[in-house]
């Protein structure tokens, strides 16, 4: 599969912008600032965060937030490189390569599909009889080719599926071949998706983000037409799937500040890297009815169960399984 076209690259770096450029926010020259090195309890920030840097943090989460509340309808292709250790060939390249499509109509429509996906899978290197098997060397690239990964029964494994339609949230399992329906109380129906599967997506409310995130700039990822923002989650449910986020913003004149790609770490040290194609995205369409079948159920693939999960009091929606 080609690399994309769209130049982003994601350091999983945590100092803060030196000079950060921005049209939209008057821009603020700022020095980096060192992590706190002693160990903090759980309750503090993970970093110190400079006046200057905040209040230049503060008017990039602001101009955010208006372009976020502008938009009504969304919908883009992305791809997503999942990186493993000891998983992928060794050299850079991903675990896994993956295309997909998302879409996001206000309130509370969204979705997110894997249309395309390739798994890494080294070659099979034959051995001497009764020669132990070969043990793979850390960091020497292994021979072997992409494929798409099959289930137990050797069928194509379907690409992860998670849908809202405002009422239900859809996802698939494949592990478990299910496709899970969980039920969105009534209280909450109609309003904003907040905790969405990937963070940053679908919105950009400050106080929420501040509530929901430790945020600092980040400075490798910032230049003249993106900003970047690394952020820590601060709710032990976040935690649990993701102990590090990166996202860049594009920032060019004239153009909505939104999500241009994202770095997501996870605790066992994988990482996701999303890349979204906002050169042929469409935002606020004439004719948003012809992507209304992205929020509709998903089928339920042949072999597999549909599960209706009790309702919930709050309703939290996982990340798409990985």
């Amino acid at each position: 599969m080609p690399r994309p076209s769209l130049a982003i690259v994601l350091i999983a770096a945590g100092s803060a912008c030196s000079i950060l450029h921005a049209q939209q926010a008057t821009p603020v020259a700022v020095q980096p600032v060192q992590p706190v090195q002693a160990a903090l309890p759980p309750a503090q920030p993970p970093f110190v965060v400079a006046p200057a840097h905040q209040a230049w943090l503060d008017q990039v989460l602001a101009k955010w937030q208006k372009d976020s509340d502008a938009v009504t309808s969304f919908y883009c292709d992305f791809e997503r490189y999942q990186h493993v250790a000891m998983l992928g060939p060794a050299d850079g390249r991903p675990y896994k390569q993956e295309k997909g499509k998302l879409g996001y109509t206000k309130p509370d429509q969204g979705s997110i599909k894997i249309t395309e996906h390739l798994v890494w899978t080294p070659q099979q290197q034959a051995a001497a009889p009764n020669a132990p098997a070969a043990q793979p060397e850390p960091n020497k690239p292994v021979q072997g080719t992409y494929e798409v990964p099959k289930d137990g029964d050797g069928k194509p494994e379907p690409g992860e599926h998670w849908v809202s339609n405002g009422k239900n949230v859809y996802q698939y399992k494949s592990r478990d071949k299910q496709l899970v329906v969980t039920p969105i109380p009534p209280q909450l129906q109609g309003k904003q998706i907040v905790d969405g599967p990937l963070p940053f997506l679908f919105g950009a409310d400050t106080k929420k983000l501040k509530e929901r995130f430790w945020l600092r700039p980040a400075a490798q990822l910032c230049n003249e037409k993106l900003i970047g923002i690394h952020a820590k989650p601060k709710r032990q449910q976040d935690a649990a799937n993701y102990s590090d986020v990166w996202v860049v913003l594009r920032n060019e004149p004239g153009k909505k500040l939104i999500p241009a790609g994202l770095r997501i770490l996870h605790p066992d040290k994988s990482w996701h890297e999303y890349r979204f194609d906002l050169k042929n995205a469409q935002i606020n369409p004439v004719f948003a009815g012809m992507f209304a079948k992205l929020f509709q159920e998903p089928r339920t693939p042949l072999g597999w169960k549909r599960v209706v999960e009790p309702m919930r009091q709050a309703q939290a929606p996982q990340p798409p399984q990985r």
